[in-house]
C-alpha cells in the first residue's frame, strides 16, 4: 500500500515520510523529558496540589506516595538516560580486514579518485580488504549517532577475483553514489539515517551480548529504542530507498556503461550462486583425506572465480532466481528490474540468452580486478585470509579427517570379518556404513548381504539392498524395502520415496501415488515429533536428567561464565517418544530480571550467551522462563536433583556443584556419521544414513 501510495503521489509521500519521521523522533524527545520534569517537578505540584492536600498532611500517606512514585520513575527516567548517553557515546566497531595503503593499490586509489571527482564527493578517508564478497562504502561516526564521520571503502578479495576492472568499476560508482546523493536526494538522506540506526542497533546488542548483569543494561535499552525506531518506519521508507537504489544504478551504468554494470550484477550473483557451493563441498571432500587445509584453497577458488561458468551453472543460478518472488520489504529492486533499467528488458529465455551474448557475464575473464587494481598485494592478502581461515576452521578440518580415518581404519576390517564369519550384524554395518562413505554404497553391497544371511530382518542393510536393486532397474527390492520399513520406522520415508521414483518411472503412478502417501503421513508424524522434542511447555513430564559427565561439564562452564545474568539453572530429561534411544535434556534459565527490560530482547541475548560457550550437545533444549511460563519453575524444583546451579547453591558446597547423574549404560552407537556434511558422495541417489 505504501509502495503504491509512493508511485501515484511522490511529492505528497515525501513529505508525509518527512512528518513521519520527526514526529517519532521528537515524540521519543519529548517523552524523555516529560519523565525527567515529572521526576524533579512532582514533589512541588505534590505539595501544592488542593487535591492532594488531604494526603500530603498525613506524614505516612505523603511519603508512601514518594516512594512510590520514585520507586517507580527514577529507574525508569536513569535508564533511559543511559541509554541516550550510550547512543551518543557507543563506538561502532570497526570493519574487519586489511587496510590498504596507496603504495600497495595505486591504481585503486586513482580509480577512487577519478570516479569520485566526476560525482562532485570527497573520496574515503581509507580503505579496507575484506575476506567477505563485499562491497560497501560504510561512514562510521567516531562516536554514536553525532559527530563526524570517517568513510571507509570495504572492498572483499573474493569480489574484486569475480569481476573485471570495468565491471568493478561499475560497482564501485553504484557504491559512491550513495554518498554522492546523501546530502542532495530526499532517499539517499532516508538511506543515511537507516543505516546509521541498524549500524548503532546491532553495535549495541553486540555490545549487551558482551557485558555483564548491571553493564549491559543501558545497552540492551538502546538497543530496544533503536529496534522499534527501525520496526516503525523500515516499511514507510522503502519506497524512498528502493528510489535511490535505482539512482544509484543510473549512475553506475552512465559512469561505467551500462553493458559492464549489467554484466556487474549478473555476474556477481551468478558467482555467488556457483562458487560459494563448490568451495563448500571442496573444503568438505578435502578434510576427508587431509589432515590440513591444502595451501592452494584459496588461489584454486581465485582461479575458478576468473574462469568462465558452464551453461548447468548458469542454468541452476536462473532456476534459482526465477524462484524468487519480488520482496517488497527488500531495499533493493529485483534483478529483472535492475537489467530493464539498464536496457535489458528479459521477458523470455530468448532474451536471457541474447543478454549473455551481449555482456559475456558468464565467460571467463582475461584480467580480474584483484590483479589490476591490487598486484602483488592480492596475492599476500590472500594469504594471509587463508593463514586466518586456518586459525578458525583448522578444528573442524581435523575433526572430519580424524572421523574418515577411522572409517578407512573400520572398513579395512572387512576382508578378516569375512573370512572369519563371526562377526555380528551390528558389527557388519559398522563395516558396510565406512565403506559407504569412504568408497561407495555399492561396494558395501557384499557386506549388506552377509548381514541379511545373519538378520533377513535388519533394517538398514534391506534398505540399501533395496536401493541397489531399484538403481539396477530390478523390481525385486520393493520387498526388501517393506522389510526395511516393518523393521524400523525410520526408513519409512526414504523407502517410500525410493519405491515412488521407481514406479513413477515404470508408469505405474498409482502404485506409486500410495508410497508418496504413506511418506507423507510419516513425514508430518515425524516433523510433529520433531517439534515435540524441540518445544518446553509446563505440560510436559520431567525427570531427573541421566546425561555424561563430559556433557554436564560443559553445561556447567556455560552458567558459570555468565553467571552474573542467571539466578538459577535446572537440568532435567524430558518424557518424549522414543527417549530411551535419543533423551531430551532441557536446560532451564531462571533470568535475574530488571525493572523495565524487554524480556524478549534479554532471553534472546542470553540464548546467545550460551551457545556461544563451546561443547554443548546440540540435541539439548535452553529454556528461559519468562513470565508466561512462569510454571515451569514449579515443575523443575519438583523434580528431584534438579537444581544445577545458584549462588546459594555454591555458597554452600564452597566450590561449583559437581552434578551427579546415572550413567546410561555405555552401548556402541548403530552409526558412526561424518559431521556435517554429506556422508555418501556418490553419483548415484545416497541410501539413507541413520
Amino acid at each position: 500500500m505504501v509502495h503504491a501510495f509512493a508511485s501515484r503521489h511522490p511529492a505528497l509521500y515525501r513529505w508525509r515520510l518527512r512528518l513521519y519521521l520527526a514526529s517519532i523522533f521528537f515524540a521519543h524527545i519529548a517523552a524523555l523529558a516529560l519523565l525527567v520534569y515529572l521526576l524533579f517537578g512532582f514533589p512541588g505540584a505534590f505539595r501544592e496540589s488542593e487535591f492532594f492536600a488531604p494526603v500530603y498532611a498525613q506524614p505516612v500517606l505523603r511519603w508512601s506516595c514518594l516512594g512510590l512514585v520514585y520507586l517507580t520513575f527514577v529507574p525508569l527516567v536513569l535508564l533511559r538516560l543511559a541509554a541516550a548517553f550510550r547512543g551518543l557515546t557507543l563506538p561502532l566497531p570497526a570493519p574487519a580486514g586489511i587496510p590498504l595503503a596507496e603504495q600497495d593499490a595505486a591504481r585503486l586509489f586513482r580509480l577512487l579518485a577519478e570516479v569520485c571527482r566526476g560525482l562532485d564527493i570527497q573520496p574515503p578517508n581509507r580503505a579496507v580488504l575484506s575476506p567477505d564478497r563485499v562491497l560497501e562504502v560504510r561512514a562510521l561516526p567516531r562516536r554514536g549517532l553525532l559527530g563526524p564521520a570517517e568513510r571507509v571503502l570495504v572492498a572483499g578479495l573474493p569480489l574484486l577475483e569475480e569481476l573485471s576492472p570495468q565491471q568493478f568499476r561499475a560497482q564501485l560508482a553504484h557504491e559512491l553514489s550513495h554518498l554522492a546523493t546523501h546530502n542532495r536526494r530526499f532517499g539517499g538522506r532516508v538511506l543515511g539515517l537507516r543505516t546509521r540506526l541498524r549500524a548503532l542497533a546491532q553495535a549495541a546488542e553486540s555490545s549487551a551480548a558482551q557485558r555483564r548483569f548491571w553493564a549491559c543494561q543501558a545497552d540492551e535499552a538502546l538497543a530496544d529504542i533503536l529496534g522499534n525506531l527501525l520496526l516503525r518506519i523500515s516499511p514507510q521508507i522503502l519506497p524512498a530507498v528502493r528510489q535511490h537504489e535505482s539512482e544509484a544504478d543510473a549512475i553506475a551504468g552512465a559512469v561505467a556503461g551500462r553493458e559492464f554494470a549489467a554484466a556487474a550484477l549478473v555476474r556477481r550473483r551468478l558467482a555467488a550462486h556457483a562458487l560459494t557451493q563448490r568451495f563448500r563441498e571442496e573444503c568438505l571432500r578435502g578434510a576427508e583425506t587431509a589432515p590440513f587445509p591444502p595451501a592452494d584453497l584459496f588461489s584454486e577458488r581465485a582461479e575458478a572465480a576468473r574462469g568462465a561458468f558452464s551453461d548447468t551453472q548458469v542454468h541452476a543460478w536462473l532456476r534459482h532466481e526465477l524462484d524468487l518472488k519480488d520482496d517488497l520489504t527488500d531495499s533493493h529492486p529485483p534483478l529483472w528490474d535492475r537489467l530493464r533499467l539498464f536496457g535489458y528488458p528479459l521477458e523470455s529465455l530468448d532474451d536471457f540468452r541474447g543478454f549473455l551474448e551481449a555482456t559475456r557475464a558468464q565467460g571467463e575473464l582475461g584480467e580480474t580486478a584483484a590483479r589490476y587494481f591490487l598486484g602483488e598485494s592480492a596475492e599476500r592478502c590472500r594469504e594471509q585470509f587463508f593463514r586466518e581461515w586456518c586459525e578458525r576452521q583448522s578444528q573442524d578440518w581435523r575433526l572430519r579427517f580424524d572421523t574418515f580415518e577411522g572409517l578407512r581404519r573400520t572398513a579395512a576390517e572387512w576382508p578378516a570379518a569375512a573370512s572369519e564369519g563371526s562377526s555380528s550384524p551390528a558389527t557388519l554395518w559398522q563395516i558396510a556404513v565406512a565403506i559407504g562413505n569412504t568408497e561407495s554404497w555399492r561396494a558395501a553391497r557384499p557386506v549388506a548381504q552377509r548381514i541379511l544371511e545373519l538378520d533377513p530382518a535388519h533394517g538398514d542393510a534391506n534398505l540399501l539392498e533395496g536401493q541397489l536393486l531399484l538403481e539396477d532397474g530390478d523390481a525385486a527390492g520393493l520387498p526388501f524395502l517393506e522389510r526395511a520399513m516393518a523393521a524400523d520406522a525410520a526408513s519409512v520415508v526414504p523407502a517410500c520415496l525410493l519405491a515412488s521414483r521407481f514406479l513413477e518411472a515404470r508408469g505405474e503412478s498409482e502404485a506409486a501415488a500410495g508410497y508418496k502417501t504413506r511418506a507423507e503421513e510419516c513425514r508430518r508424524t515425524e516433523q510433529a515429533l520433531a517439534q515435540e522434542r524441540a518445544q518446553v511447555r509446563a505440560t510436559d513430564t520431567f525427570c531427573p536428567p541421566d546425561c555424561s559427565d563430559e556433557v554436564a561439564a560443559a553445561l556447567l562452564r556455560a552458567v558459570e561464565r555468565h553467571s552474573s545474568h542467571i539466578r538459577a539453572a535446572y537440568l532435567v530429561k524430558k518424557h518424549v517418544p522414543g527417549g530411551e534411544k535419543r533423551p531430551v535434556h532441557v536446560l532451564g534459565i531462571e533470568r535475574k530480571i530488571f525493572p523495565y527490560q524487554n524480556s524478549a530482547r534479554a532471553n534472546r541475548l542470553l540464548l546467545r550467551r550460551l551457545w556461544e560457550v563451546p561443547g554443548l550437545p546440540s540435541d539439548l533444549v535452553v529454556c528461559v522462563v519468562s513470565r508466561s511460563n512462569r510454571r515451569l519453575l514449579r515443575k523443575w524444583k519438583s523434580v528431584p536433583g534438579a537444581l544445577f546451579w545458584s549462588p546459594a547453591l555454591e555458597r554452600a558446597l564452597g566450590h561449583p556443584p559437581v552434578l551427579a547423574v546415572p550413567q546410561a549404560p555405555s552401548t556402541a552407537p548403530l552409526l558412526r556419521e561424518p559431521p556435517a556434511a554429506q556422508p555418501m558422495p556418490v553419483s548415484h541417489t545416497p541410501a539413507p544414513v541413520k
